[in-house]
């Protein structure tokens, strides 16, 4: 089969005259309006500039170009087909004038039939992109049906279209439009390849040999009379094996001895190659390839004192899911590509996820994201595309569109071995039942009914069988039977935060998997200055109310209320934004002590969210730069596979070990009572040791005397805890009032870096307590080892430094501040 990637420069024009530019595609109308310097020298994320998108998408676009085939394209093929991997939204696509197709889902491939219309030399090809703006409008008109209002465009669930690129309460109102994956001609002989499924069946015979049972099936297009299959298996180690079959036909693979996948933190993500290869009388007409793992994955929903627990088992292994929430990547999906899913998915993996949430407002990521997923070993739990809105599921068009649009996504991530969960929608079980802005009736519960509760349960089954389905998210299981209940299924909690409870407040509850929470901040001060001129660096002027879409502006105050709750106030916006994460990174770790602290009871922590689509005031733990937050660091403390917490209530405290992976802890825990000067008022020590995936509570301590009076806003608890041989350490820092309340002194921290083999190393010294210790360069970013950490009065630490670029840096090119440096 022969290619022709249709990827380069385009003409775009709108259908009134008023925009005439050109972009390079695959890429989408906002992208070449920045690439074309439609915004001077800036973006659309300057200032206000997003403000203008709804109103220059409200129109339709023409994208054309000219191209050449090569002289042999058009010969020996029976069948020419446009195949286009994603098309942005309601197109109609005409080749050399003539009109090839039509699309009107964005979340679909189409592989539309070209053949008779192209020509030896030039050939022209011209895609019409209607407006979706007034496609949403005149289908509100003839049916209103609700969706979430919170500075969203009304009518988004009206079209399948990425919902958030009409805004959420996390990102801006941008309707963008374009080619937005791959688009290419094919020309086909005879046939060729469709989607390979694969399923496995894990089995041991009396010996105790594990073998797998892989099957292989493999639909193909065209002529298929007298083709077929053959199907190479290579193991990671090099062994292989082959197998053939007619297309649409199954062909089992037995594999003895398997090495199996496993989730980051549990063993290692070995994955098979399995070559697809279609022949007809001997001659190769397509081939394809793909990796896959060996591996089981089920719900744990078992019965038991609490309820019924929900939480993943894979390969008879109960795991604790440490992860988070992840929404598209860019408001103009074109531009994230390969490498910003490597990043963002390599920054999860560093920070001891093993688990991520595909938030259903977005759009179904592309190969590659679920490829990099398998090797780093991140479980996904994969919602449908469909969010905090209703469906007009009783419509027999719209449910066949669902049924393409499903089959296409699922075929074609059903094999990887990270898929753990498919999800039927995001909060509209819960919104049913709590939400008090919803307008529903009858007709709208029974739609929800049709769609969540039968008609995509049993799609699913059909397509990814060996793939757990739940309906929602949270539910306990379906049918409107509480759905956020606490005791069974996934919990969304945001009494912290949406309701204004303080840290604590989490404590109060136990949750089986709490699949939603979080709580926001600020971006880094870079990142705020990458979109604000110096007059606008106020938590409350109009730019950076702007670049805050919770609650028509209400987070920003929300972020200055909670910081004053547990700090000073800052001494400028550079101070504020540092302090806003450090409330972010507090709220976050007591969440995670807590559940971890439950382990068993819980299973299961994604928090809300990763990362974000612009820069912005958010909930995420890395902002749109890639810049890790103070949370992502107390995340990847969190997350360790041995997790050393707190839990302080009063002048009361205990001390609790978590562990997680194959490995329990054998060691010693040491605790102190101190004061900032690093005077001991009281120690303990003891010997420890902790089950594989348990969390056990070491000690109890009542320090009712030693910080009676004011005391308590002089003396800390610091805790260490060392592995056999002392060769690891743990360390937590515990206070028993808000940060505010404490006259920190001057810790005269001192650092030194030198060269070291993944970067630098950067030693650092305190004479005296520092709180947050914040790690940063004046020029540039980095990631380290470690952020944002408490040190003891005369500790001395070592925090690596990660550095690919050529460019030497010094301690000059090193910033560090702790909490007293942020106040006035």
């Amino acid at each position: 089969m022969k290619a022709f990637d249709l990827a380069g420069v385009w003409r775009i024009r709108s259908g009134c005259g008023t925009y005439d530019i050109e972009g390079n595609m695959p890429g989408t109308l906002f992208q070449a309006l920045e690439e074309s310097g439609y915004w001077g020298e800036k973006d659309l994320f300057w200032r206000e500039n997003n403000r203008k998108c709804p109103e220059i998408a409200d129109r339709d676009f023409m994208f054309s170009r000219r191209f050449t085939l090569p002289d042999d394209f058009l010969t020996d093929s029976d069948r020419i087909s446009l195949d286009a991997e994603g098309l942005d939204t309601l197109t109609e696509i005409r080749i050399n004038g003539t009109v090839i197709g039509r699309t009107e889902n964005m979340h679909r491939r189409y592989y539309l039939d070209a053949t008779g219309v192209l020509k030896q030399g030039e050939n022209s090809i011209e895609i019409t992109f209607f407006n979706s703006l007034a496609y949403i409008r005149e289908k509100q008109e003839k049916r209103y049906i609700w969706s979430a209002p919170d500075n969203i465009i009304d009518g988004f669930n009206r079209i399948r279209k990425c919902s958030s690129s009409f805004g959420w309460d996390w990102g801006p109102q941008v309707p963008d439009l374009g080619i937005w994956r791959s688009l290419s001609l094919k020309a086909v002989r005879r046939a060729r390849l469709g989607d390979t499924r694969i399923s496995q069946e894990h089995l041991k015979d009396n010996g105790g040999t594990d073998r797998v049972i892989l099957s292989c099936s493999s639909t193909a297009e065209g002529n298929t009379e007298g083709t077929s299959i053959r199907y190479t298996l290579t193991s990671p180690s090099g062994k292989t094996w082959q197998m053939e079959s007619a297309p649409g036909k199954q062909a089992d693979i037995v594999i003895g001895n398997p090495e199996l996948w496993w989730p980051n933190g549990y063993g290692g993500q070995p994955l098979y190659t399995l070559k697809s290869e279609l022949f007809h009388k001997g001659q190769l007409l397509d081939r394809g390839e793909l990796k896959t793992g060996l591996r089981t994955v089920e719900l744990d929903r078992t019965p038991d004192e609490w309820g019924e627990s929900f939480g993943f088992r894979v390969n008879g292994i109960t795991l604790f899911a440490m992860g988070g929430n992840i929404i598209p990547r860019d408001v103009c999906n074109a531009r994230a590509g390969r490498k910003t899913a490597e990043e963002l998915l390599g920054n999860c993996r560093d920070a001891n996820f093993n688990c991520i949430r595909v938030w259903g407002g977005g759009i179904y990521p592309d190969r590659d994201f679920y490829e990099i997923c398998d090797r780093f070993g991140l479980l996904v739990w994969q919602d449908l595309m469909f969010a905090c809105a209703l469906y007009e599921a009783d419509c027999p068009e719209f449910r066949e569109e669902l049924r393409l649009e499903i089959t296409d996504n699922l075929s074609r991530i059903s094999h990887h071995p990270s898929l753990a969960l498919i999800c039927g929608n995001n909060e509209m079980e819960w919104a049913f039942e709590e939400w008090e802005q919803m307008r529903w009736d009858g007709r709208n519960k029974a739609e929800y009914t049709l769609q969540y509760e039968y008609f995509l349960p049993e799609l699913s089954k059909k397509v990814t069988p060996l793939t757990p389905y739940w309906k929602a998210s949270p539910s306990s299981g379906g049918f409107f039977d509480n759905p956020n209940d606490p005791d069974r299924g996934d919990v969304h909690y945001w009494d912290v935060w949406h309701g204004g409870a303080p840290f604590t407040d989490l404590r109060k509850h136990h949750f089986r998997f709490l699949s939603e929470y979080g709580f926001q901040s600020f971006p880094s001060y870079k990142t705020v200055c990458s979109y604000t001129e110096e007059g606008d660096r106020n938590p409350y002027s109009p730019v950076m109310e702007d670049h805050q879409r919770n609650g028509d502006y209400a987070g920003n105050r929300k972020i200055m209320k909670y910081a004053a709750e547990y700090f000073r106030l800052g001494k400028d916006m550079d101070a504020n934004c540092y302090l806003s994460q450090l409330s972010q990174a507090e709220a976050g770790r007591y969440a995670v002590e807590h559940l971890r602290q439950n382990r068993g009871r819980c299973l299961g922590s994604t928090y809300w969210q990763v990362n974000d689509n612009w820069p912005v005031a958010s909930w995420s733990s890395i902002d749109y730069y890639g810049r890790w937050k103070a949370l992502h660091y107390a995340m990847k403390r969190a997350y360790a596979p041995v997790l050393l917490s707190c839990r302080e209530e009063g002048a009361m405290a205990e001390i609790y070990v978590s562990t997680e992976g194959m490995d329990g802890f054998k060691g010693t825990l040491k605790w102190a009572l101190k004061e900032c000067s690093g005077r001991i008022i009281r120690r303990g020590e003891e010997s420890v040791q902790v089950a594989p995936r348990t969390s056990r509570k070491l000690a109890a301590e009542d320090f009712s005397r030693e910080l009676a009076g004011d005391r308590n806003r002089e003396r800390y608890l610091s805790a260490e805890l060392t592995d056999e041989g002392g060769r690891h350490i743990w360390r937590d820092t515990t206070w028993f009032v808000q940060y505010k309340k404490i006259d920190l002194p001057d810790p005269e921290l001192k650092a030194g870096l030198k060269q070291a083999a993944e970067g630098y190393e950067i030693t650092l010294t305190a004479k005296r307590y520092a709180a947050f210790v914040e790690l940063d360069l004046y020029e540039g970013d980095a990631v380290f080892s470690d952020n944002y950490f408490d040190m003891d009065a005369g500790e001395e630490r070592r925090i690596t430094l990660y550095w690919n670029s050529p460019e030497e840096l010094s301690e000059k090119k090193l910033k560090i501040r702790t909490l007293r440096d942020s106040y006035r």
